[in-house]
């Protein structure tokens, strides 16, 4: 080539080029190919694997309209003869609607005022996800309608029928314009700017209730003074409550949430049918609501393991349990959940009367509920027992063994201390039981003593036995609320309360005095330090009586009988009488020793006595509530004995003047 191109007369630094320019062009055009190539193959790749899966789908929905078809028309079903019920019914729910809804929201966007060639800051003003739409950022997968309960098979019997999610509502968003999130995003900036704290407002989280803006401060501001100025953002933001969060867990930055203009209500289709409660893997699992970022929260009580709700009248209490007994009603069939419900006020839960998951009728007499209380404290014990002599240590790895052993007659692989099961003396896989109280402040003023060791007892080892228990209260106090009951509980809900001091009671810290009512709460979970802010989960009277009305025409309670509840009762009352006995023998014992001495103490009846220093103290209480003995001031330990008030007692001449026993101290 260079030969030629010298015949030619071409300077060499012309060709040179020349040949670097068509090898580069070369180069480029292979590349580009090699580059369509592999698009083009890739989308025919994608094609052929979304052709093939549609086959396969519309295939399986043929299959599956065939097998269905020879019972879509019955007759009335006839009564079983054996368990007084209706027949046993198939899981095939009656479609829902799609999961589609019109609470849509718009996709996080960017303020048109701030710009990269202004140099200031854009504000991020971002909504919460809502039925419809992909649950987090990114993703652009839609879900199907769905035909059933959101609950994944168990492996039960099949004998009942889940209620279907076109039983519930679908509720419609009301949504909050960015122009007033700019503006309330400004005030915010200006009004800190105005006492020297220089702060820039990065994001806007639009929730259901409360809109949370996420704050910057400036360099070599301390974020604690943000505080101090909470009451003068609330007047130039002309709120009703502020809230400042600092900082927000898991992000470099600080919260400050206000009210919205327009509230937007949280149904409760709308949390069931979201990813988070359909995938969970929770058998007792609740939708409680959306938190600030739109994200629906759901809690499982077999985790929980047990929840304590709070709040004044009218903060959204009773409506938080009756979505939470809903929300179980909407997967769980009665041979896998039972419940107790204690109802002081006898309005709240009574609708609830006779559906087939209730173990006993829903109490509303006070003195009944320590003996349905007591009854719980006592299948806790034969759970126990049962678990013990199979060789688990949880309910759930016991009703497992069970299950799959259920064809043959091989003993589960236990500990070795059980007796083997055969096909005659297998057990039923044990139920879970929620023991749902409305108010307990009713049942510590009515019974103290009984309500609060049984609930004690309940909530330190029923978890392991699959009893849990919800416990609600409008009085959120220590009287109420006691330590001993807080200490078992470490889930927790806080409404909207009146003081700091209520909130501290019990949440351990304040923020519930500032939540607006109707559904906005504080929700504690169990493995978390800090409470995070939710909009409960509505459900109307109407969807409750729907719910309701459709486990009442699959069949009836079994409950227990009343009589087994008044023998533990009368067991107890038993019990205690003679711990009562007992007590009285013991005080005439001491009765006897004060003959002996003018001056006695704690430590002088545990060595006369022989027993330990907690009942010698209640002894020496009893004694000198009685009138026989007295402090002696002069040493303000020992006490002295009032022999003139009791004619039992020996006097000072009896015993001889001068003569007096040894003073024990």
């Amino acid at each position: 080539t260079a030969s030629a191109v010298a015949l030619l007369g071409i300077p060499r630094p012309y060709w040179e080029t020349l040949g670097r320019n068509l090898l580069s062009a070369i180069i480029t055009t292979g590349r580009y190919t090699a580059i369509a190539l592999v698009w083009a193959s890739t989308h025919i790749a994608r094609a052929l694997a979304a052709l093939v899966a549609m086959i396969f789908r519309t295939i399986s929905q043929l299959l599956e309209s065939r097998n269905s078809a020879p019972s879509a028309v019955t007759a009335e079903p006839e009564l079983d003869q054996d368990a007084g019920r209706r027949p046993s019914r198939n899981r095939s729910q009656p479609p829902d609607e799609p999961a589609t809804s019109p609470r849509g929201r718009r996709s996080p966007s960017v303020s048109p005022a701030s710009d990269a060639a202004t140099g200031q800051r854009s504000l991020i003003i971002q909504t919460g996800n809502q039925p419809g739409r992909p649950d987090a950022p990114g993703q652009t997968t839609t879900s199907e309608p769905s035909t059933r309960s959101p609950l994944d098979p168990a492996p039960w019997p099949e004998r009942w029928q889940l209620p279907p999610l076109s039983l519930l509502s679908v509720s419609v968003a009301q949504q909050m314009g960015d122009n007033e999130i700019a503006e309330k995003a400004a005030t915010i900036e200006k009004t800190l700017l105005s006492f020297n704290i220089p702060v820039t407002v990065r994001e806007a989280r639009v929730g259901p209730t409360v809109t949370q803006f996420s704050l910057v401060p400036g360099d070599g501001v301390p974020v604690k003074t943000i505080k101090r100025y909470e009451y003068d953002l609330q007047l130039r933001l002309a709120a009703k409550t502020l809230r400042i969060e600092l900082p927000v867990p898991g992000r470099p930055f600080v919260g400050i949430e206000i009210p919205n203009d327009r509230a937007a209500s949280v149904g409760l289709r709308e949390v069931l049918e979201t990813r988070e409660f359909t995938e969970s893997k929770g058998r007792l699992r609740v939708a409680l609501g959306r938190d600030v970022d739109g994200r629906p929260r759901v809690g499982d009580l077999a985790r929980m393991p047990h929840l304590l709700i709070a709040g004044q009248t009218g903060a959204g209490k009773s409506v938080c349990v009756n979505t939470i007994i809903a929300s179980l009603l909407s997967h769980c069939r009665p041979d896998e959940l039972n419940l107790l419900m204690i109802d002081p006020k006898q309005v709240e839960l009574a609708e609830y009367e006779g559906i087939p998951h209730l173990r006993y009728p829903v109490v509303t007499d006070l003195a009944e509920a320590g003996k349905v209380l007591l009854w719980a404290c006592e299948e806790m014990e034969r759970r126990y027992t049962l678990l013990s002599k199979a060789g688990y240590r949880h309910l759930d790895a016991y009703n497992r063994a069970i299950e799959a052993n259920a064809e043959d007659a091989t003993p589960p692989a236990g500990n070795g201390r059980h007796e083997a099961w055969t096909a005659l003396t297998r057990p039923k896989p044990l139920p879970y039981i929620v023991l749902i109280i409305d108010e307990l402040a009713d049942l510590m003023m009515f019974a103290p003593d009984d309500v609060e060791p049984a609930i004690c007892r309940l909530t330190a080892k029923a978890r392991a036995v699959g009893i849990h228990l919800v416990v609600a209260t409008q009085r959120p106090s220590v009287n109420v609320v006691t330590g001993l009951i807080k200490a078992n509980i470490p889930s927790r809900i806080a409404f909207a309360v009146a003081s700091q001091t209520d909130s501290r009671v019990i949440l351990d810290t304040g923020g519930a005095e500032a939540l607006l009512g109707r559904g906005d709460m504080l929700y504690l979970p169990y493995d978390q330090g800090r409470p995070v802010r939710v909009q409960g989960a509505w459900v109307s009277d109407e969807e409750l009586s729907k719910i309701v009305q459709f486990w009442k025409d699959q069949g009836r309670p079994n409950y227990v009988s009343k009589g087994e509840i008044d023998a533990l009762s009368l067991r107890d009352e038993e019990a205690a009488s003679e711990k009562q006995d007992r007590a009285s023998a013991l005080l005439d014992r001491a009765i006897e020793v004060l003959r002996t001495s003018n001056h006695v103490s704690v430590s002088f009846l545990q060595r006369k006595l022989g027993i330990g220093y907690p009942k010698a103290a209640k002894l020496m209480d009893d004694l000198e509530d009685a009138g026989y003995v007295e402090l002696d001031e002069a040493t303000g330990k020992s006490y002295r004995v009032i022999a003139a008030d009791d004619p039992a007692l020996p006097t000072e001449d009896e015993l001889g003047v001068g003569v007096h026993p040894p003073h024990v101290s």
